[in-house]
Parts: C-alpha cells; structure tokens; sequence
C-alpha cells in the first residue's frame, strides 16, 4: 500500500496517518518517522488516548531513522556520526584552518563573529547536501573561493576526525535500503518529514 497525502490541514493529515495505523493489525510493527522525534512521540500519545495498547510503534525522526540504517555500515568503515554541535565545532575548526592559511579574505572582517560558526555549518551542510563541489565554488565571484575554501577545510576535518556528518549518514541509510535493510521492510508512515 503506496499513498501520498498533501494538505495544508495538519488536522486532515493527523486524521490520516492514524487511519494509517489502525489499518494494521494490533502488534504489527510500523515504522512511524516525523519531522522530529517529539511530533511522533505526540502522535502515537494521540493515538494512545483511544487504542486498548499500542506496541510494535517504533518511532524515529528522520535523521533518527537514517543513524538506525546506517550505523552498521558506517562502523564498519570506522566512522562515527556526528551531530549538529559536532559539525559547527568542525565548522569551527575548519573556519580557523582556513583563516591561518588567508583562504578567507571576503569572510575575514567576520569569522571571529560568534555567529559564523553556526552559519558556516548550516551552509557547509547545504553545499554537501546538494552535491557541490569545491571546485565549482572557486570559479565563483566574491565569497565562492571562501566557500570553497571552508568546505575543503570543513571535509579535512571530518576525515582526520573520522565522523560523517548528516550527508554521509543518509547516503550511508540509502545505500542500507537498498541492500534490503531488516528496518525497511515493514509498513512506513512518514509524518511532516
């Protein structure tokens, strides 16, 4: 069973989704994955309300679920992942590696900026999700060498420190997926993601 459900109502999708689960036998296993961990938590509290018992629930968030699929491969390959203070303190480090070496001189006046770390990150995290490469932000005007510079630096530090950050870890949960991985067999409910 394959269905896709869009409305700007999130009491319509609620509505659905709980459809969703009592369409299953009580004890079925079901994957449930929200936005964050909470908004799951608070739906099968919902549903909870009115069940007899609720069991068999196992509930994620996104990135969650992805750490689930891939912490075996990514052991494997002796990588740790990392979280969201951990790739700002990367951030930090890369930013600071980048600074000695002058590969910053547009971000200059503001690297020292309590700010930039945690905007280095987020935009560190946008250019891997994306696929971009270093090599396409230096042919850039203005900041694109910086850039570069910080994603060179940022991907340095990840592999000296051997962590994955949340671009690794999903492609790592895919590549899981796709070999068949035990969690991905049973019936999906992707809430808001």
């Amino acid at each position: 069973m394959f269905s896709v459900v869009k409305s700007f109502s999130a009491a319509e999708r609620l509505d659905l989704a709980n459809q969703f689960v009592r369409s299953f036998p009580a004890g079925t296993e079901l994957l449930l994955i929200g936005a964050s961990r909470d908004a799951v938590d608070d739906f099968v509290r919902g549903l909870a309300r009115s069940a007899k018992a609720t069991f068999g629930l196992h509930r994620f968030s996104l990135t969650q679920f992805a750490a689930r699929l891939a912490i075996r491969k990514l052991a494997a390959a002796g990588v740790a992942p990392s979280s969201a203070v951990g790739a700002e303190a990367l951030a930090v480090r890369a930013a600071y590696e980048a600074a000695t070496r002058n590969e910053l001189p547009y971000f200059a006046p503001v690297t020292k900026f309590p700010g930039f770390a945690r905007a280095t990150a987020a935009t560190i995290g946008e250019l891997r999700a994306s696929g971009v490469a270093a090599e396409k932000l230096e042919a850039l005007e203005e900041a694109g060498p910086d850039h570069a510079a910080l994603l060179e630096r940022y991907q340095d530090q990840m592999e000296e420190v051997s962590v994955a950050d949340r671009t690794i870890l999903f492609q790592a949960a895919l590549e899981e997926v796709g070999a068949g991985a035990d969690l991905a067999r049973h019936p999906l409910l992707l809430l808001d993601v």
